[in-house]
């Protein structure tokens, strides 16, 4: 074998052979220079060299840096090799020559050192490298199955051969970068247009992974985003002949798996062989078929988003510089995610608003139960998309509810009306005795679920409980959301749905509370006038009674007073002591006939005020109680101021008030009580205190002893009465635009009366 390190050029240029080889050499530039694709390119440079070597094996191997090895691109007869098959640069003659970086030749190759693991049936084997700007490209070769076919000429012509091919390639791959930077700039224009453009989010991230999966013309690109609640990547948008699979993916996020790892580094991870990598997630493996995959992080600054997906059905080499553009590409994605989901998300916080603001004033106008759980249902609609919903109300206490509200399909037992059961659903049951929301995206997984009577209920996949709360802990009732669709509604709008429900259960508490104070309010009504019958009735009858007691009341008296008066023969002491019994109880008669009669007085009759000196008209009406007293062994004691002014009253109406008082305190007061009665002058009124030393009054009828004919219950004392006297006093009192009020303390009771100095008009 004799090495061809620097072969110098023929003198024979008038040769034909040599004019041959130069016009070949100048048709391969224009063909190299023709085709832009290089695994085309690359054939070309092959068939031209099996042309002008004239022979029986050309083959083209091209550099990979990434394993440090030669692959085989190009080669006459695939039975000495495969396109794609890899040759180690550690031995043989093409090792040597891309190490020694020289053009080799050896006419014994079978006998040659330089043979190693390439085993081809030749003799004859000539190869020269490719370089360009220092750099190795790769690899031709030549060979022939008999020996001593190379010269010096022929290892200069081969070198020629290669710096051309070197120059194609070479050039091949600047325009093809300047070709991938120029497309790289037309996506970024194109996602930065489309991010102002496209107002969906949606559509935009469909529009990102239909960009992303033309740069490289892949089989399929897919999106997966980062899923804050469920905490693992969900695939939001994908292109390419997968794209239906992809779209139904929730990639486990685990380490050491794929999705992880690119989502948690900041570059891009290529994985050749999907079926033959501990990298890639199984879920994702098995749905997905294909060979090459790409993965690229969404990042901005130190936010990881989520991760690009680009995958090859083919074996596909990606050199540095796709990959240094894809990343770039990615870093563009990652800027318009984020800016097109804060617009999404002040867009989305508008419609909020606008939504609450419309139910609020649907809330306004609604005035009953159901018209409230419509109007629920269709904001709810507005918000995202639900197959059948109800609202439930149900009374405190009671575990059964009621149907006011439906939409959409609804099994027969959930319609409008229908009466719930709650423990006949365990769900329900579950509900009804939490305050909290209950969401369940997938029915199939979930324990206790009992889907309705019908087929289509059967296929319910998601469910979401709402309680209607108002407060913290009182559940009025519950919204029920379902759909046929799994993981249905997202989080955003479950809180949102959450916030319309607390509004509804404030109307429905409200429309509750306005229906019990209707209903209370009707019931008082019906009492009222029922009381009012009967107070009409009992004052018919006072009045009726007071009249028709009178006459007879009167012979009884004149007979009683005649026999009395021995008008009418002798008696006996115990005749006559019997005649005066019956005069006392008369005359006690008659006074409670009077009462009667001064009630309706009192209620009916209007004051003649005047200018009245208390100070006079209380120690007349303590005069004329005296004799009283002195029977009863009470003594009075006033005291009064001596500038006490005069007010306008009923003098002949107040002083009923103060002998009736009067009468109370000395009927109830012990032997040798003092009734303590005590006049005074403040600002605006005069104040009369009247304090006896008696049995007192319980606690707890104070407030009712102003009633008609109430009478307080004393074991003590059994005296008669009509239960009127304090009723007459208090009408009386009021009449005059002052107050009366009682205490009872220890000893005895006090009566406190206000009455105002000023005539009120």
């Amino acid at each position: 074998m004799n090495p061809a390190s620097t072969p110098q050029p023929s003198q024979g240029e008038n040769d034909p052979v040599w004019a041959r080889q130069m016009t070949l050499l100048a048709a391969l530039s224009v063909e190299s220079a023709a085709h832009m694709d290089e695994a085309e390119m690359i054939q070309t440079v092959c068939q031209w060299i099996l042309q002008v070597s004239g022979a029986q094996l050309a083959a083209v191997y091209v550099y990979e840096p990434e394993s440090k090895s030669l692959v085989t691109m190009a080669i006459s007869d695939s039975n000495y090799a495969k396109v794609g098959e890899h040759e180690s640069l550690d031995d043989g003659i093409l090792g040597e020559t891309a190490r020694s970086r020289c053009p080799l030749f050896t006419n014994t190759y079978q006998t040659s050192v330089y043979r190693g693991v390439t085993e081809w049936p030749l003799q004859a084997v000539a190869t020269a490298p490719m370089l360009a700007r220092d750099q190795l490209l790769g690899v031709i070769a030549v060979g022939y199955e008999t020996d001593d076919k190379f010269s010096a000429d022929d290892i200069q012509t081969l070198s020629w051969l290669a710096a051309q091919a070197s120059v194609a390639l070479d050039n091949q791959r600047l325009f093809k970068t300047t070709q991938q930077k120029a497309h790289q700039l037309h996506l970024l224009n194109a996602l930065t247009y489309a991010a102002n453009s496209i107002e969906d989010y949606d559509e935009l991230l469909q529009y990102m992974a239909d960009t992303l999966n033309g740069l490289f013309n892949s089989d399929s690109c897919s999106l997966a985003l980062w899923d804050e609640e469920n905490q693992i990547p969900k695939v939001v948008a994908a292109a390419g002949s997968q794209r239906k699979q992809t779209m139904k993916l929730r990639i486990a996020a685990h380490t050491p798996s794929f999705t992880a790892q690119v989502i948690a580094r900041n570059h891009p991870i290529v994985v050749s062989d999907i079926h033959d990598s501990d990298m890639i997630d199984p879920q994702l493996a098995e749905s997905l078929t294909g060979r090459t995959l790409l993965g690229l992080p969404l990042m901005v600054g130190e936010n990881h988003l989520g991760a690009a997906f680009v995958l090859f059905n083919e074996a596909r080499h990606l050199t540095q510089t796709e990959i240094d553009i894809s990343a770039q590409v990615a870093d563009q994605i990652a800027l318009v995610i984020t800016r097109a989901h804060l617009l999404a998300g002040e867009r989305r916080q508008r419609q909020l608003a606008e939504i609450q603001l419309t139910f609020s004033n649907l809330l306004i106008e609604t005035t009953s139960a159901g018209e409230t759980g419509m109007a629920l249902m269709e904001s709810i609609g507005t918000l995202l998309d639900y197959d059948s919903g109800s609202v439930m109300l149900v009374q405190e206490g009671d575990r059964v509810g009621t149907i006011v509200a439906s939409a959409g399909y609804m099994d027969p037992d959930e319609a409008g009306g229908a009466a719930i059961r709650v423990n006949d659903y365990p769900l329900l049951k579950e509900l009804y005795d939490t305050v909290n929301p209950i969401y369940i995206s997938d029915l199939r997984e979930r324990q206790g679920w009992q889907p309705g009577k019908t087929q289509d209920a059967q296929e319910v996949r998601t469910l979401f409980f709402i309680p209607l709360r108002h407060h913290k802990e009182l559940i009025i009732g519950h919204l029920i959301l379902k759909s046929y669709r799994t993981d249905a509604f997202p989080l955003a709008e479950r809180n949102q749905i959450q916030i319309l429900c607390n509004q509804a259960a404030v109307t429905l508490q409200n429309q509750l509370l306005l229906r019990q104070s209707l209903q209370q309010s009707t019931e008082l009504s019906a009492a009222y006038e029922d009381l009012q019958r009967l107070n009409q009735v009992r004052d018919d009858f006072v009045h009726n009674a007071s009249h028709e007691l009178r006459t007879p009341l009167t012979f009884i008296q004149g007979y009683a007073g005649m026999l009395a008066e021995n008008m009418l023969g002798d008696l006996t002491p115990e005749q006559l002591d019997a005649i005066q019994i019956i005069l006392k109880r008369a005359e006690s008669m008659n006074m409670m006939i009077q009462e009667m009669v001064d009630y309706q007085k009192a209620d009916s009759t209007a004051l003649i005020q005047k200018e009245v000196d208390v100070y006079a008209l209380v120690q007349g009406c303590i005069r004329a109680a005296h004799i009283s007293a002195q029977e009863a062994g009470v003594r009075f004691n006033l005291a009064t101021n001596p500038t006490l002014p005069a007010i306008y009253a009923d003098a002949q109406r107040l002083g009923q008030v103060f002998d009736n008082l009067f009468s109370n305190a000395i009927k109830f007061s012990h032997d040798q009580g003092v009734i303590f009665v005590t006049l005074s002058a403040q600002e605006k009124q005069i104040r009369i205190d009247i304090a006896d030393q008696g049995v007192g009054i319980p606690q707890d009828q104070l407030d009712l002893i102003w009633n008609r004919f109430y009478r307080v219950k004393d074991t003590a004392h059994n005296v008669r009465g009509t239960g009127l006297g304090l009723a007459i006093v208090h009408q009386i009192i009021q009449a005059h635009g002052g107050r009366i009020w009682a205490e009872s303390p220890d000893v005895g009771s006090i009566f406190h009366i206000e009455l105002p100095i000023v005539k009120e008009d």
